[in-house]
């Protein structure tokens, strides 16, 4: 029985099926029956609560009856109720119970526990809507009242609500269980900004931080529900809801409400504390004027009104507010929140609501999900299949080559758990999906996640050092169909494990996720991390007859996902257990560096005798702190300078993460593994991290455009902007500024995300700069499925959006055949030990000069080497005065000024952003768009004698509904997907004798007029693509 209701917790953190606890608002009769368990047993069951025994009994308590399961042994003991329910009529439920539970004993996996759910199903008898619960719970307490509110999911036509012990031992009492719906109370306030800003039900705002949240229903300030937010840990936990806000018309803004805290402990720092906050940003995302404060707090007491005035800068386009606690422990509870807005008359102004995308011209996406033959979109001939036939990758002259001396580039993408598990079918047609699309290059990601079901390790035992054979045979059988088209494996040895008991790991409840900072020095740790790649890489694929170590078609190993102990700062939750062993080995490296505390005295002394060594600080006690290393955006500029220990911090940490790496490495070479290793591949770029990876083989990288904010899923927070207006922030410019000399560099997670309205301009972009600067692998972050879904809900799911797959095989042959040409000059830029050993600063680029990988080629040194082009060179194709930006090559052009990209090769020819009203001009064709955003791409196709054009805008789930400053999702929407269609004027150099409209798998759906050497394309085509022959 499929019950694990940490299922895809990370995907789903803030998805609106999130429960919380509330008190309901007008309720109906209560849809159970024998909920109070009044009404006696059948066959030892209580009436109406299941066919089959489990462990029950009626007992008297409560001043009535109550139900009583008791497992001796793990088991599932659980009853269940069905009952009829219309998601058309019924938008909203309350589950509501009594329950106490006695030794409740934790099971092998996080969801055996005590726990109630009411689970949902469509007509088909399909479950939707994920596994909403009130628990689950452990341990031992007395009665306590819980009712959880849940949105009812579209198309269920059933509730099932279940109830008991979830394979674990213990006791647990369940009475009065209730499932009533409920008629929400509008908020009659017409001048608050916030929507449901008294946290009566969860919804309009986004959340990210500690799982231990709620809606409550007990000692609110106002209304029925107040939001409750609990740190065991120091977190950052908070609520938060983006407005509209135009300083040109307002001039002040009010926030008030109320606040309540319990036993909150500051943090590290004196502003990690409980509060609300603003922040004001301009037109572009930028953060105007800090984070001002509406309060911070502390300790415990009872509610408390709040209210502060703040003025609004000119510039201002769009409010965020915040409730929460800042990487500080204890338990925080908001109530009553409202925020108004005065113009310059000093007049109240009203929220001025949803935003709407005009989508009556939009088609609907309603695509068989049946295979297609051999079509112009097919473009499985740049690949070389099998994967392998080439021998094993290898490292050559900064690039990577097979052993027969073929070049390897790649262009990709990552399947992560579950999707890495499919049926054999689904193996097949996403295999054969990929490569069509030109993909030759997959990722396998997150097989170790603790929440995904299944994952690598097997749920009978007790530990994560046995694994699963199903999920193995599943792995083996789609790395099979990969190869067998051409596309190569990428392997991550190190993602999100969770420790179990059975691993003997110290504290192993409290050891972060995927060990990201422990993983680096502590022995038990990394000799488990041993153990598991031994295991995953000498296991014997039975379909393709090699083990993982001997299939060349596996071209790489990952040590560790997203990891550096740079990042420390950041982290305020790592065990004490761990942070001890950490000073310890500080303190063991500086007796090594110094020997003893006169000399490290010294060395900490500086010319003006500044002492950064405190008097009662001494190596030969081991009680030398380390430097806190907080990230440029968390300084407030109070800092202590304590520069000396700083830089050994930072050195400390590059020599225990280079040790770790070299060690993984020797070991993983010794194993058999004669493919490259690569360490980490962390979003927050740092000299000094990038410096330890460069140890290894080569420099991977991660960086999202416009990554969903506050939680994963549809509520959170969105930029909602173009890279093409954004050079400065924009993929290139940051991949491009950590690129090492003589290391092949991989991006090997990337994207535009959903629900920005651009992400069509991601492939093309990625693939043309990816060229331009000579990139060895570029991965666009995630594929999921191997047909299509809808609605759109994942922020990263390029399988469900058919605007950017449809990018797809244009980028793959710029990309594969080279199209672009490299950089004709370069720009290698010594990093010197004064930048590796001060204060951290992410993300600087080359030269503080960002507009660089856009005009020659850029990379790195750690060697003291320096070539440096003149200015004369680099301004001849920046022009800030038009802001345009062009490389050297003359084939690439991006007009951040208008935001618009052109690539002009001779097999290649494409204009990407905002061309509306605009005259495109390239080699073989002028585009006249009348569409505000789009992409359309000429590809030569291999005979020459046809083309392919490719034409995408944006699309939208059908309902679809923004905030008004388009930067949160008022409503997800439903299916189908609806496209808006591309309208241009398309004039051609050659007159092509036969034009025809193609759907998304390249199936013909109509002939086009042709006007001599022009054409019309149309949104009414319902087309992605048009065939040109010539």
């Amino acid at each position: 029985m499929k019950q694990f209701w940490h299922d895809n917790k990370l995907k789903f953190l803030a998805v609106i099926f999130i429960c919380f606890i509330i008190s309901s608002p007008i309720l109906a009769e209560n849809l159970i029956k024998n909920g109070e368990f009044e009404q006696g047993l059948v066959n030892n069951i209580p009436k109406y609560w299941g066919e089959e025994y489990y462990n029950s009994y009626i007992e008297k308590d409560r001043n009535g009856h109550v139900i009583k399961i008791e497992n001796k042994e793990s088991q599932m003991s659980l009853g269940a109720q069905t009952i009829s329910i219309d998601w058309k009529k019924v938008s909203k439920i309350t589950l509501s119970a009594w329950i106490k539970t006695q030794d409740v004993i934790l099971g092998v996996e996080d969801w055996n526990r005590a726990n109630i759910q009411v689970l949902f199903f469509d007509e088909k008898e399909e479950q939707v809507g994920g596994w909403p619960s009130l628990g689950p719970w452990t341990g031992t307490f007395d009665w306590k009242y819980v009712a959880k509110n849940f949105i009812v999911p579209k198309g269920a036509v059933k509730a099932k609500i279940v109830f008991g012990l979830y394979n674990c031992k213990g006791t647990v009492y369940f009475d009065d269980i209730k499932l009533e719906s409920f008629k929400e109370q509008k908020d009659t306030d017409p001048y608050n900004l916030l929507e449901n800003g008294g946290f009566e039900v969860w919804e309009k705002w986004a959340y990210g931080g500690s799982e231990d949240w709620a809606i409550v229903n007990d000692d609110v300030k106002i209304g029925h529900g107040a939001l409750k937010i609990n740190n065991p840990t120091p977190v950052w936990s908070f609520a938060s809801q983006s407005l509209s806000l135009d300083g040109r018309k307002i001039k002040k803004i009010k926030l008030s409400g109320y606040i309540k805290a319990k036993d909150i402990i500051p943090g590290a720092k004196e502003w990690q504390l409980a509060r609300v906050n603003i922040e004001i940003k301009d037109g572009k995302g930028k953060r105007i004027d800090g984070w001002p404060v509406l309060e911070a707090f502390s300790g415990t007491f009872g509610w408390k009104y709040v209210e502060k005035e703040f003025d609004v800068p000119q510039d201002a386009r769009r409010v965020d507010v915040f409730a929460g606690l800042l990487e500080c422990k204890g338990t925080a509870w908001f109530d009553g929140l409202r925020l108004v807005a005065f113009d310059y008359s000093g007049n109240m102004v009203k929220p001025s609501g949803i935003y709407v995308t005009d989508t009556k011209d939009w088609y609907e996406f309603n695509l068989p999900q049946g295979k297609s033959g051999k079509t112009s979109v097919d473009v499985s001939f740049l690949l070389d299949p099998p994967a392998g036939k080439h021998g094993f990758l290898k490292v050559k002259n900064g690039h990577f080559y097979f052993d027969d001396g073929t070049r390897a580039r790649f262009w990709g993408t990552n399947i992560y758990a579950p999707s890495t598990f499919p049926e054999k079918n689904e193996a097949e047609s996403m295999a054969e999906r990929l490569a069509k699309s030109g993909c030759n290059l997959v990722r396998i990601h997150h097989i170790d996640a603790f929440w995904s079901n299944p994952n690598i390790f097997d749920p009978k035992y007790d530990d994560t050092q046995h694994l699963n054979a199903d999920s193995l045979d599943k792995l083996d059988y789609l790395i099979y169909q990969l190869k067998k088209r051409g596309i190569y494996i990428f392997m991550d040895l190190l993602v999100d494990r969770e420790f179990k008991k059975g691993d003997n790991v110290v504290d192993w409840q409290n050891v972060e996720r995927g060990a990201k900072i422990t993983g680096f020095f502590n022995k038990r740790i990394i000799d488990l991390q041993k153990k598991y790649a031994t295991q995953l890489l000498t296991h014997k694929n039975p379909y393709t007859g090699l083990r993982y170590i001997d299939d060349s078609s596996i071209v790489s190993a990952k040590l560790v996902n997203e990891a550096m102990l740079f990042y420390l700062g950041t982290q305020f939750n790592v065990s004490k257990y761990y942070l001890d062993e950490l000073d310890g080995l500080f303190n063991e490296w500086l007796v090594k560096k110094y020997g003893n505390r006169g000399k490290l005295d010294k060395a900490w002394t500086d010319k003006y005798g500044r002492k950064d060594l405190s008097v009662d600080e001494d190596i030969k006690k081991r009680n030398v702190k380390r430097a806190d290393i907080p990230l440029y955006y968390q300084r407030s500029g109070s800092e202590k300078s304590e520069p000396s220990r700083l830089a050994d911090t930072l050195k400390f940490y590059e020599y225990l993460q280079v040790k770790y790496f070299k060690d993984m490495d020797s070991f993983l070479k010794k194993l058999g593994l004669r493919v490259p290793v690569s360490g980490s591949n962390h979003w927050v770029n740092l000299y000094p991290d990038v410096k330890t990876n460069a140890a290894l083989d080569y420099i991977d990288r991660h960086r999202y455009w416009d990554h969903p904010q506050f939680g994963y899923g549809t509520s959170v927070v969105f930029e909602n902007l173009s890279m093409l207006r954004n050079p400065v922030d924009a993929l290139p410019n940051n991949f491009a500024a950590y690129n090492v000399e003589n290391k092949p560099f991989v991006a090997s997670e990337w994207n535009c995300c959903f629900p920005n309205e651009y992400r069509v301009e991601g492939p093309l972009v990625m693939a043309a700069y990816a060229n331009f600067q000579d990139w060895d692998g570029v991965l666009q972050f995630s594929f999921n499925h191997a047909g299509w879904v809808a609605p759109m809900e994942d922020n990263f799911d390029i399988s469900a959006w058919p605007n950017v797959w449809s990018q797809w095989p244009a980028a793959a042959m710029l990309f594969h055949r080279g199209d672009v040409s490299v950089a004709r000059e370069y720009f290698n830029y010594p990093v010197s030990n004064a930048e590796l050993y001060k204060p951290l600063h992410e993300d600087t680029p080359i030269a503080n000069d960002p507009y660089l990988p856009y005009v020659l080629k850029t990379m790195i040194n750690f060697d003291g080497k320096a070539k440096i082009p003149s200015k004369n060179y680099i301004s001849k194709y920046h022009d800030e005065q038009k802001k345009t930006v062009s490389s050297d090559t003359g084939e690439l052009k991006l007009n951040y000024g208008d935001g618009i990209f052109t690539i002009n090769t001779e097999k290649t020819q494409a204009a990407v952003g905002f061309m509306k009203e605009k005259t495109i001009t390239l080699k073989n064709l002028t585009i006249k768009s009348d569409n505000e955003f789009c992409s359309i791409a000429y590809s030569v196709l291999d005979d020459r004698q046809k083309v392919l054009l490719t034409a995408a805008a944006r699309i939208e789930n059908k309902n679809q509904k923004y905030n008004e400053s388009k930067t949160q999702l008022a409503s997800v929407g439903d299916s189908p997907v609806l496209v808006e269609g591309v309208s241009a004027k398309i004039i051609l150099k050659n007159t092509p004798r036969k034009i025809i409209a193609l759907d998304i798998n390249g199936n013909e759906i109509k002939s086009i007029p042709i006007n001599g050497k022009e054409f019309s394309i149309k949104a009414s085509d319902n087309a992605f693509f048009y065939e040109l022959t010539f």
